[in-house]
């Protein structure tokens, strides 16, 4: 339902001419700079093919690697020296930080991306209380955790015939001592691993 109410939120925004940068992590579509005007946008995606050779003809998706999407986004404000100031502010810090945004613009929502350039002029001959801002955008691709734990059962000590030993010690105690074991049943040899897991 959240996301239905944001959706709604930026397509409403933009027929009304509102451009806003938003907090990504925000439920309610927190606006944290607004602008009232777009000018321009410059879009750019790339994808990287692998440089070794392709076995047999076998093009999958891991042998091409989409690399984030980069825009360069032209927006204008007017106002008050404290709400310029105010805007510029805002991009300064979300430019300096990992926090991320998404971008309203006539073109549609971009979604996750993190702001990592400013640049912006003001001049008497546009006006001071008219500012016309240029950010870069990245993309950023959030995932879930891949791994919840993680267990080193090498730092865990265990008593071997009264003296401390390590799993690894076991381990390679067990490898040194054991081989192929081959047993030949019907015929055909059966070969064991050197090896013991421990679980």
């Amino acid at each position: 339902m959240d996301n239905l109410l944001t959706t709604l939120n930026y397509f409403l925004a933009g027929l009304a001419g509102n451009y806003n940068i938003i907090d990504f992590n925000s439920k309610n579509g927190k606006t944290i700079c607004g602008f009232d005007d777009f000018i321009g946008m410059k879009y750019e995606s790339d994808s990287r093919i692998s440089n070794y050779t392709v076995q047999f003809g076998d093009f999958n998706s891991y042998n091409k690697v989409i690399t984030p999407k980069v825009i360069e986004i032209t927006l204008v404000t007017q106002g008050t020296y404290e709400k310029i100031s105010n805007v510029i502010e805002i991009l300064e810090n979300y430019k300096n930080s990992t926090k991320l945004v998404d971008v309203q613009t006539p073109y549609g929502v971009f979604i996750g991306y993190n702001i990592i350039n400013l640049s912006y002029e003001l001049s008497v001959s546009k006006g001071i209380g008219y500012l016309e801002c240029t950010i870069k955008i990245r993309e950023v691709e959030v995932s879930s955790a891949q791994f919840t734990a993680f267990k080193n059962i090498e730092e865990q000590p265990t008593t071997l015939l009264g003296k401390i030993s390590s799993v690894r010690d076991v381990v390679q105690l067990v490898e040194k001592t054991t081989q192929k074991i081959t047993t030949t049943m019907l015929g055909a040899d059966i070969i064991f691993s050197n090896r013991i897991l421990f679980r």
